[in-house]
């Protein structure tokens, strides 16, 4: 592991990160710092009231809104706000103490003594909504986006918080007393306060149970975002580790020393660790040395051929200039783009479809719309939010039309990809707006007509470096993501060949 360390952050703290793990929020007695990463400097701050004992503070959201929960004279209240002003949002009111216990998405879990609520902080009118849950919830988890796990009466019970009903409920051999939960949807994890040393991992497709020994009794455990792995902090050498649930590989302990306070950063590609009486520090969990394309990433040199029309070594003519594109340069290059890949794909058979043919379901690529229909609220964003959210429920359909002409299309020019890649870049894409932080292979396949070369990052879209794979799922690397948020450059000077790339995404 590499480190970066930054300015001195006095004891105690805590560390809060946002969605995206490029803010970590430092929690001291009476206020939050806001640093950005990988810089570690301090952004903005936020005051409170108070000690960490009164004030609980969670990122919520895609929006990087915080949600503070501040707990005086036996009553509390909940702060939803924009740390960037910082500007106050909304409000809610409890007439008893109350904390928050999860944040999924959206949505913030709270608990005032035996009744649990949930707030979801996109509503112009904040509210407390009470759960009808069958007793008091003494821990819980985010296992996705408006998706929960809680721990009531002994057991665990999985909940939607959008739809405010309960799924699967789950015992294990003994009474839960959870230290932590975690999870995703694939698998569950509690360590009981009783024994720190071991954690109890559910998986839930066969509803079998194993346990994994820890290097230690835990003081704190921060999960991933995947939920498949944790950073921990002994109980006994206060010394932090990296350990993974699922694979059967060495726990990896983290350099700093003796550690008060970590959190997850850059997506889970590194961790913020605070060094007792020491300046916070950004250590990579990147292999090294680096995948040219990403972390993790095992991309065969000569990878198979994909499925879909290999595009020709690209001439002058179609290479990024030096300068900044132009709009009547850019609508050239698009319409030559459309014209070359129509052609050839009118002459050349789809190999994969011959490959499927017992399979009914339609490709879904389509063509550019003459006269794009109008895009509804939340603007082209929330019209691919809502495709990709019935593609990943299995509900196949086109990629609508007016989609093509977004920003999802120059990517697609800027690197050389043919438009039948349109759908796979818009689900990756999509995907990331709803919070996901990667793809599985067969939600690739599906759209792009089963060519599993690309969906097994083997094919074009791994070797024109804008996405990533790791664990076999696949998401658009850091920079295809900001081109697409309308960012600013992330600039990593310590990877030239990913600030080419973003250059060239940026057509510059």
């Amino acid at each position: 592991m590499t480190s970066v360390p930054a300015v001195a952050v006095p004891d105690p703290v805590r560390l809060a990160t946002d969605v995206d793990g490029n803010r970590i929020g430092v929690i001291e007695p009476g206020r939050v710092v806001l640093v950005g990463v990988p810089s570690l400097m301090a952004m903005s701050e936020l005051g409170i009231a108070g000690d960490l004992t009164d004030n609980d503070v969670h990122f919520v959201s895609d929006l990087g809104r915080l949600a503070v929960m501040s707990r005086s004279a036996g009553r509390a209240v909940l702060h939803i706000v924009d740390p960037d002003g910082p500007t106050k949002v909304g409000e809610v009111q409890f007439r008893n103490s109350a904390r928050i216990v999860a944040v999924a998405g959206s949505y913030v879990l709270t608990v005032a003594g035996n009744v649990t609520a949930v707030v979801d902080v996109t509503q112009k009118e904040l509210a407390a909504i009470p759960l009808p849950t069958r007793g008091g919830v003494t821990q819980a988890a985010s296992l996705g986006p408006a998706m929960v796990v809680l721990a009531i009466g002994g057991a665990l019970e999985q909940w939607n918080l959008e739809q405010r009903t309960p799924g699967r409920r789950l015992r294990l051999d003994r009474p839960i007393d959870p230290f932590v939960l975690g999870g995703n949807s694939d698998r569950i994890w509690v360590v009981q306060r009783d024994t720190r040393h071991v954690v109890d991992i559910v998986t839930m497709a066969s509803r079998t149970t194993k346990q994994l020994e820890l290097p230690e009794p835990a003081h704190a455990i921060e999960a991933h975002p995947d939920g498949n792995l944790i950073a921990m902090i002994g109980a006994d050498s206060r010394r932090g580790y990296v350990v993974d649930l699922v694979r059967s590989t060495p726990t990896t302990l983290l350099d700093g020393g003796e550690l008060t306070a970590l959190a997850w950063a850059q997506h889970g590609d590194s961790i913020v660790v605070k060094p007792e009486a020491g300046p916070l520090t950004l250590l990579s969990t990147r292999p090294e040395p680096e995948a040219r394309t990403d972390e993790a990433e095992d991309v065969p040199p000569e990878a198979e051929p994909s499925s879909l029309a290999e595009p020709e070594e690209p001439d002058e003519a179609a290479r990024p200039p030096a300068a900044n594109w132009s709009r009547d340069e850019i609508s050239r290059r698009l319409a030559q783009w459309r014209s070359r890949y129509q052609t050839e794909d009118a002459a050349a058979p789809n190999q994969a479809a011959a490959d499927t043919e017992s399979i009914t379901t339609p490709a879904l690529t389509s063509l550019p719309a003459a006269t794009p229909a109008p895009f509804p609220s939340g603007g082209w964003r929330g019209q691919l939010a809502d495709w990709s959210r019935a593609i990943l429920a299995r509900q196949l359909r086109p990629l609508p039309e007016e989609l093509d002409r977004t920003a999802l299309e120059l990517v697609a020019v800027r690197t050389n990809l043919p438009p039948a890649l349109l759908p796979a870049i818009a689900l990756l894409y999509g995907a990331y707006l709803l919070g996901h932080r990667d793809v599985a292979p067969i939600d690739l396949a599906a759209v792009t007509d089963y060519a599993w070369p690309e969906a097994l990052a083997q094919g074009q879209l791994a070797r024109a470096g804008i996405t990533a794979t790791r664990r076999g799922r696949t998401r658009l690397v850091a920079e295809a993501r900001a081109v697409l948020d309308d960012a600013p450059a992330l600039a990593r000077t310590d990877r030239p060949e990913r600030v080419e790339l973003e250059a060239r995404l940026r057509g510059s």
